[in-house]
């Protein structure tokens, strides 16, 4: 999640493809995928609002292939 820009680092720093991932640019974030086994972040979204907070890193959302 650190590495996504949802938490910032605790200690140090994090980099992503040379970038700080606390300014994560949208061409390095169209780059990653995410399938968290567990995350206590999201605990309180419906589906629908956990889909659009993962829509808005991807700015070539595909929307049919979801």
């Amino acid at each position: 999640e650190s590495l996504l820009g949802l938490r910032d680092p605790q200690r140090g720093t994090a980099r992503l493809f040379g970038c700080d991932v606390r300014a994560l640019d949208d061409a390095t974030r169209a780059r990653i995928g995410y399938v968290p086994q567990h995350s206590d972040l999201f605990e309180q979204f419906t589906p629908a609002q956990l889909l659009a907070y993962f829509r808005s890193f991807y700015p070539r959302w595909n929307e049919a292939l979801v």
